[in-house]
């Protein structure tokens, strides 16, 4: 009888045939490359696993009493894009940090918060979120494993891509930046203590990470430093900040060509296992942002959903990264369902914000 696929086979994960990064979703596993972390199907014990995921699908199929049907023209594109994607995923990273270092860096001044302010947002993010994610992950009474994973989520720092997302939304990217880069390069020191701290039943081993973070950051920064300084000569490809901001919009794309693929096999294999880690992933995206928006609204609305913005998208990647194997199956799943929201509650709302804006133009011209 064909075994389960090692994705989902959480109560079987003693088995030989399990191999360390065939519990994870591939593509995700090719983007930790960018830290370091990599590997090669093996099973545990040795061997060669010859079972592709399509054979793993076609057998979860049978299972399920669905007949196999004939191959589409969309069957052999999507397997091309993904396997495309994965070869220059890791790229994103660095390309998701420069983005929005080029994109803060073209965009216009914006007025400072100031050094208390700055600090209370820190502290919001790096510290808040997660204690509001403990206390409400202990009511909800989830299981250990599952609530390992959602404080892992939320103790990884903001998004790579956080200020050109903020200005794709049009709020404050430089804002997002100065909190995503300053949490990023404090994360190998900050994530393990507060881990213990909250005891998220999780070893975190950042310190190989530091210096890989350290290289995407500084290379990022150099690089956007220097088309500033040359900004005449680089109109033409640079030419305002949402010009820049399409740097990090194909990183996102490279990751979500991935990302797709990946959920797309995960879901087709055991949709009623997946579907509750995306749930949760969602569901707290969606409750640290207007936390966040709603805390520090009084300073005023763009600087509070900026806060918002950074305080839901998390680099959970780097979370994962830094777990290694001590997260089980559980937490791994839903740490790779939390790149769904990532990628999709941006595009969400940037569309509500155009319909509000258009409902408020409409408004006008009617008053008027």
């Amino acid at each position: 009888m064909p075994q389960e696929p090692s994705f989902f086979a959480l109560s079987r994960r003693k088995q030989g045939f399990e191999s360390p990064w065939e519990r994870h979703l591939p593509q995700i596993a090719l983007y930790l490359q960018c830290f370091g972390i990599g590997g090669t199907f093996t099973p545990v014990g040795g061997g060669t696993c010859l079972r592709t995921r399509e054979q793993c699908h076609r057998e979860a199929r049978a299972r399920r009493g669905c007949s196999a049907r004939p191959p589409s023209s969309s069957d052999a594109v999507a397997p091309d894009l993904a396997a495309a994607a994965h070869g220059i995923l890791p790229l994103s990273a660095f390309l998701l940090t420069l983005g929005s270092f080029l994109t803060a860096s073209l965009s216009a001044q914006e007025p400072g918060l100031g050094r208390p302010r700055l600090a209370m947002v820190f502290a919001w993010i790096a510290l808040g979120v997660p204690l509001l994610a403990t206390a409400a992950v202990a009511l909800l009474g989830l299981n250990p494993v599952l609530r390992s994973g959602v404080i892992l989520s939320v103790l990884a720092p903001p998004v790579g891509s956080a200020a050109a997302l903020a200005t794709t939304l049009g709020l404050r990217p430089r804002l997002a930046l100065l909190t995503s880069i300053a949490l990023t390069v404090a994360s190998p020191a900050l994530m393990p203590l507060l881990a213990m701290l909250l005891r998220a039943d999780v070893s975190l081993d950042t310190g190989h990470l530091a210096w890989r973070l350290i290289a995407v950051v500084g290379s990022a920064a150099l690089i956007a430093a220097m088309a500033r300084r040359w900004r005449a000569r680089l109109t033409a490809v640079l030419p305002d900040a949402l010009a820049a901001a399409g740097v990090a919009v194909i990183g996102l794309v490279i990751v979500g060509l991935a990302v797709t693929d990946g959920v797309r096999a995960q879901i087709a294999v055991a949709p009623d296992t997946f579907a509750p880690f995306v749930t949760a992933a969602v569901g707290v995206n969606l409750a640290a942002g207007p936390a966040g928006t709603a805390l520090f609204w009084p300073w005023g609305s763009w600087d509070a959903m900026t806060v918002g913005l950074v305080s839901g998208n998390r680099n959970v990647t780097l979370a994962w990264a830094a777990a290694g194997a001590t997260l089980a199956p559980e937490g791994e799943a839903y740490i790779a369902a939390c790149a769904i929201p990532i990628l999709s509650l941006p595009l969400l709302l940037k569309t509500a914000f155009a319909l509000r804006a258009r409902g408020a133009r409409a408004s006008g011209s009617t008053a008027t």
